[in-house]
């Protein structure tokens, strides 16, 4: 594709931030991910909130004080893989798919997980970054009695 160099730029700042994300996410890089975001960054998880984990975290200490511990002290080489990104006609937009299997330790289980992500971009900062994922993987993984432990909320 032939863009204008901004656009092009722009195209570049947002997949590459996202590429860049997914490959720092691990219990031992997890603190260097956090400055891909900006100081006003949403990060969204909107399956999650059926099993009562937050669907919304606004802001770059929020959402660092939510990922990192989980990342850090509840799991077992948590990293991302088979990472795939693309560009979109938004040039502040890209999307991503990308899989993770990582130990959580208070259950000795796997999560296994494929996400699907926008990611949006200002400056050369998430912005935005939307993550579908299942939350029933999440469930069995986490949760001590697995699918036992989800409540049906009326």
């Amino acid at each position: 594709m032939n863009f204008p160099d901004p656009i092009e730029s722009s195209l570049r700042q947002t997949g590459n931030a996202l590429i860049l994300g997914t490959r720092l996410v691990s219990p031992e890089n997890i603190d260097e991910v956090f400055d891909l975001f900006s100081e006003d960054a949403l990060l969204e998880f909107p399956f999650f909130k059926s099993i009562g984990i937050p669907a919304r975290l606004a802001g770059r200490e929020t959402i660092r004080k939510q990922i990192a511990p989980f990342v850090k002290n509840e799991t077992e080489n948590f990293r991302f893989h088979d990472i795939k990104i693309w560009a979109s006609a938004e040039p502040d937009r890209a999307f991503g798919e990308y899989s993770v299997t990582a130990k959580i330790k208070s259950t000795g289980r796997v999560y296994n997980q494929t996400y699907v992500a926008r990611c949006e971009t200002k400056n050369g900062k998430i912005v935005h970054l939307v993550e579908y994922g299942n939350p029933i993987n999440g469930a069995i993984a986490i949760f001590p009695g697995g699918l036992q432990d989800l409540t049906i909320k009326k």
